[in-house]
């Protein structure tokens, strides 16, 4: 048979031979460009996918369309354990979901097994009754025909095995292969991608947690935590370096780290001699190093933690309860995190050596003895914001005056931390000695402002109240520098007086004047000062306030004396909200003796 190709003005004769082979190769062309457009939609498709979980569940719906398959599986090869366990499934009855789980927990599907640790090549079982792996009875109970088990790997890491399955025999041929293959290396790309997407989203999480904690012990737990979640491990320990550097402590440990055989980390001995050399290791559980008494064998990793000038602060420790083939941006991403966690801890640590200093400032603030005066009784409570805050500014003072008077002193320094406490002790021994020269508490403030303000910062003030008291009459007088106003209660007609004398904050600009109000106190009667901490214990968007503070007094005052008063006051503000400042509370009352009274300050 001839065939006539018109071909311009002259048609051309092609012979049946020719004109076979050209159809063939049309074929194949298109049989090619259906690969190539199914590829590019699997590709554009995987590129919009962020998560390891989302990259299994898009194969799975889309490469058994590509294949024409009746179902999809993806699993993951755990070597340790000897089993796949399967991550996304499609088009699975419920019975066969089952049935695939129990496959997948026991036999560990020696198919898949044979291509995934083979030659990594797809495997295309065209008719599974005639290949030994399969057995006759689970053929028959997943009905099928034939199978496909498309490895998944990158740069000889086994990621696991995407399979399809048919409920019929089929032939495959050469398209199918190249088909596979392909889909295979898309796919693995994408899963890699996916595991660094979220090892860059788990490491930024990191760094923004890590940024918000001051405090040693918080930042050693976010360090273990995350270091744990980061490579998906099965525990973790953070341990930090003794005096010699020849030796780790573990300061956290979690999961499969608890065991005795990590109690410490000997730099001087295998395998851990890298870290001090500042290298990262890996130890597969295949070699057996680390098997805890009735356990299993663990994998490990561990990356140095490098101070700022090399030397070793700790190592972070990740242990696996099976065996793992860490890629390299597996690795590099621990690295980054040790980085960032040799910054965050040496900050820690050395905001907990200034924190000692403040506190140490602050109990020197505490050493106030007053003269026991007849008569008279005094309460006081402070108390930090929590425990974990840093030291604040708050102090009070109750000191001996000239011709048997007494000087009681409440005030706040702004800022935390060891400058502020610093800044609280200059400020109660400079009133001192001001008060001292001049008992007027209008003078003593007016002297301590002017020298603040010479000493202090541009954005640092300070704020005080001032009283004096005479035993003899119970007379007195009072001076704010920009404080809460004191309360008094009385007990002849249980209301409370607000004094109010005018006066600026300390600090801030120089020969400031302070008005100055003069008081006397009945029996029963109290005299009441505190620090802001109190009045601003918030409840949504409501404070505490002077209001609730004078109903407290009012109600409190009849029926409890001296510290029982002061610590009763307190719980109730904190009892209406939350206290997010450091707060001094102090009462004065006419109706008792004055015993020895610790000052303070924070």
């Amino acid at each position: 048979m001839l065939a006539m190709v018109s071909d311009g003005p002259a048609p051309a004769i092609i012979s049946e031979d020719l004109y076979e082979e050209l159809n063939q190769t049309l074929e194949v062309l298109r049989e090619d460009a259906e690969v190539s457009r199914a590829l590019l939609g699997l590709a554009a498709a995987l590129a919009e996918v962020r998560t390891v979980a989302e990259t299994l569940e898009l194969a799975v719906r889309m490469v058994p369309e590509m294949l024409g398959a009746d179902r999809c599986f993806a699993a993951t090869w755990d070597r340790l354990q000897d089993r796949f366990t399967i991550h996304a499934r499609w088009g699975f009855r419920p019975d066969l979901e089952e049935l695939n789980d129990h496959l997948a927990a026991t036999e560990g599907f020696p198919v898949l097994r044979s291509a995934l640790h083979g030659d990594k090549a797809p495997l295309l079982v065209a008719d599974v009754t005639t290949f030994p792996v399969m057995k006759d009875q689970d053929v028959k109970l997943r009905d099928l025909g034939a199978y496909v088990g498309i490895p998944l790997t990158r740069n000889g890491e086994e990621l696991g095995v995407l399979a399809l399955e048919y409920e019929r025999a089929r032939e495959f041929g050469g398209k199918e292969e190249a088909l596979t293959l392909s889909i295979g290396r898309l796919v693995s790309t994408a899963l890699v991608n996916a595991r660094r997407f979220t090892q860059l989203d788990e490491l930024r999480g990191f760094s923004l947690r890590l940024g918000r904690v001051l405090r040693l012990n918080p930042v050693i737990e976010e360090v273990t935590s995350g270091a744990e979640r980061l490579l998906d491990g099965d525990g973790a320990g953070l341990y930090l370096a003794e005096a010699t550097r020849l030796e780790l402590l573990p300061a956290a440990r979690r999961g499969a780290g608890t065991s005795g055989d990590f109690a410490r980390i000997q730099l001087t001995e295998e395998p851990w001699t890298a870290l001090a050399e500042g290298r990262t290791i890996h130890v597969p559980a295949s070699e057996g190093r680390f098997q805890p008494e009735g356990g299993i064998p663990l994998s490990i990793v561990a990356s140095p933690i490098l101070g700022a000038s090399s030397t070793i602060v700790g190592a972070i420790v990740v242990f696996f309860e099976r065996s793992v083939a860490l890629g390299v941006d597996q690795v590099d991403a621990l690295e980054v995190l040790a980085a960032q966690s040799a910054m965050a801890i040496e900050n820690a640590q050395r905001f907990e050596r200034q924190r000692r200093v403040a506190r140490s400032l602050q109990r020197g603030l505490l050493a106030t003895d007053v003269t026991p005066v007849e008569g008279f009784r005094i309460g006081t409570v402070y108390e930090p914001a929590t425990d974990d805050a840093e030291v604040g500014g708050d102090f009070f003072d109750v000191f001996d005056l000239s011709e048997g008077r007494i000087g009681v002193v409440v005030g706040d320094v702004s800022g935390k931390g060891a400058e502020a406490a610093a800044l609280t002790a200059q400020a109660k021994y400079m009133l001192r000695a001001f008060a001292s020269r001049n008992p007027s508490p209008a003078s003593a403030l007016f002297h301590l402002n002017n020298s603040l303000e010479r000493a202090l910062d541009d954005d640092r003030f300070a704020t005080a109240l001032f009283a004096t008291i005479d035993p003899k009459d119970r007379t007195g007088q009072i001076s704010l520098a920009g404080h809460p106003s004191p309360l008094i209660y009385r007990a002849a007609t249980g209301e409370v007086e607000v004094v109010e004398p005018k006066g600026g904050l300390l600090g801030c600009f120089p020969e400031e004047q302070y008005e100055q109000s003069a008081y006397e106190l009945d029996p029963g009667d109290v005299l009441f000062a505190c620090t802001d901490g109190l009045l601003e214990a918030r409840s949504g968007t409501d404070l505490y306030g002077t209001e609730r503070l004078i109903a407290a007094l009012k109600r409190l005052a009849p029926i409890r004396s001296d510290d029982e008063l002061a610590r009763s006051i307190f719980e109730d503000a904190r009892e209406f909200g939350s206290i997010r400042d450091d707060t001094v509370v102090i009462v004065m009352s006419f109706d008792g003796i004055i015993s020895k009274v610790p000052g303070g300050g924070a």
